[in-house]
């Protein structure tokens, strides 16, 4: 039950006119303070404001692609940043859940994020990433003890610049051999044996890393 403590306090009304409150009726006193505050909600509720988020990597300061921002709470808000690292959002006033992400990188969140007429309209936010590893650079090639090979013949060949414990395999023809690794420096060597099923004339050694796909070739000659 709302109680008025001074009989004398002025209250004013919209249309600009001092009233005295001893001579308005309780319930018009309650229904005004009802609508007041109503209105103070709506306008909370319908106000809005535009942040920018900007997302760096915490090592290297550099702005990070991709990164998901989402907002969980009155409504449902989510942006991706671009080159430059930022995503603007428009919010409205309210409590959400913020949550920061992107691959390879420790994510942020969800954490109470409060949204009001207080709230910074720019806010850095550094994540820490693993690098990506990137695949070396494979220039193989290879050679073969001799270039000429009768049936059931083994083919001794050696092979080098392919990548540093690289899975390797050699195939004549539809017929592969087993796999192989390469040493730290992506060397390797094996045998091939000559399949009496083969046919006859020049024929194409390959050597393929199975990982990669990155393969070499040089020229065989098979005899009966």
């Amino acid at each position: 039950m709302f109680h008025v403590r001074n009989a004398n306090i002025l209250n004013a009304w919209p249309t600009g006119v001092c009233t005295n409150m001893t001579t308005i009726p309780r319930n018009q006193i309650i229904l005004a303070l009802v609508l007041t505050a109503l209105t103070f909600l709506h306008a909370q509720q319908t106000a809005t404001i535009t942040i920018q988020f900007q997302v760096v990597d915490f090592a290297t300061a550099q702005p990070i692609q991709d990164a998901t921002v989402s907002l969980a709470g009155l409504q449902a808000l989510n942006g991706t940043t671009g080159a430059d690292g930022a995503a603007a959002l428009i919010i409205p006033f309210g409590t959400y859940n913020l949550t920061i992400a992107k691959t390879s990188c420790t994510g942020i969140g969800p954490q109470t994020f409060i949204v009001d007429q207080t709230a910074p309209q720019n806010i850095l936010i550094k994540l820490q990433c693993q690098p990506i590893p990137t695949q070396p650079t494979e220039n193989p090639s290879v050679q073969t003890d001799r270039p000429e090979y009768h049936y059931n013949d083994t083919i001794t060949w050696t092979t080098t610049g392919f990548a540093p414990g690289a899975y390797l395999q050699a195939c004549v023809e539809s017929i592969c051999g087993g796999v192989l690794q390469a040493d730290k420096s992506g060397n390797a060597g094996g045998i091939f044996v000559i399949d009496v099923n083969m046919t006859t004339g020049n024929q194409t050694l390959t050597i393929r890393n199975i990982m990669t796909g990155t393969s070499t070739q040089t020229q065989i000659t098979l005899t009966p």
